[in-house]
């Protein structure tokens, strides 16, 4: 299946390269009680969200500022690109 693209910056030289997957990615996702409203308070506190086996540690601190529903989502979309809430 095809799904590489490559673009390349001016002055790269013409080659012939070679991309092995190793492993391809899972998706994961944590499911909780169902909440009835986006301004539903979720709690305060601190989490850890890791993406993959070595990804770095991406901290999402939850405050009173962002205890909603809407406001986690916040947090965690502010936080990282690596996932979407």
């Amino acid at each position: 299946e095809e799904v590489v693209t490559a673009t390349s910056t001016n002055g790269a030289k013409p080659g012939k390269h070679t991309l092995t997957v190793e492993r391809l990615a899972l998706n994961h996702q944590i499911a909780s009680q169902g909440f009835e409203a986006e301004d539903a308070v979720v709690g305060t506190g601190r989490f850890t969200i890791t993406v993959g086996e070595e990804g770095s540690p991406i901290n999402v601190t939850v405050d009173e500022s962002t205890n909603t529903l809407a406001g986690l989502k916040s947090a965690i979309n502010f936080a990282t690109d690596a996932v979407n809430a």
